[in-house]
């Protein structure tokens, strides 16, 4: 697990404060994907999903903050992003989340990585181009997913 806290420069007073077990930082330093930390209290691994977030250091606080859910806005999966939630309980059986980082960044905007469902996996990759409450998601090259008001 790391713990990350977010400083304002002009007077160091600290603004923000989160954790996560995986993170990376864009090559520009703009944006930081992280996997959503959650304490399992003994729960077996079917029964949590990871939700991948994104904290943009050139935003303010709140528009970091989704009402409700906590720090970091959902980037992926597609229904996190679609309920504004950072839940992490499985939504239907066999449709549990294991995010695995390693591909990285491409640019400063594209964040890739793979996603493992059941016994397959996915090459995802998340657009940020349109801003991080705009994402556009391609999973294994089948096409794109804008998951906003304005598609």
């Amino acid at each position: 697990m790391t713990q990350f806290v977010v400083f304002r420069l002009v007077d160091g007073t600290e603004e923000d404060r989160f954790q996560s077990y995986e993170y990376s930082v864009s090559p520009g330093s703009r944006y930081i994907a992280f996997i959503k930390f959650y304490p399992l209290h003994g729960a077996r691994p079917s029964q949590a999903s990871n939700v991948l977030l994104v904290y943009d250091l050139q935003a303010s606080v709140q528009a970091n903050t989704v009402k409700g859910e906590g720090i970091g806005v959902p980037i992926f999966p597609e229904y996190n992003v679609l309920n504004k939630t950072h839940e992490t309980g499985v939504i239907s059986p066999n449709r549990e989340h294991s995010i695995t980082f390693g591909q990285g960044w491409k640019g400063d905007t594209v964040f890739t990585f793979t996603d493992g469902i059941v016994d397959s996996n996915f090459e995802v990759s998340v657009d940020l181009k349109d801003g991080v409450h705009k994402p556009v998601i391609t999973r294994d090259r089948r096409g794109r997913r804008r998951l906003h008001e304005d598609q």
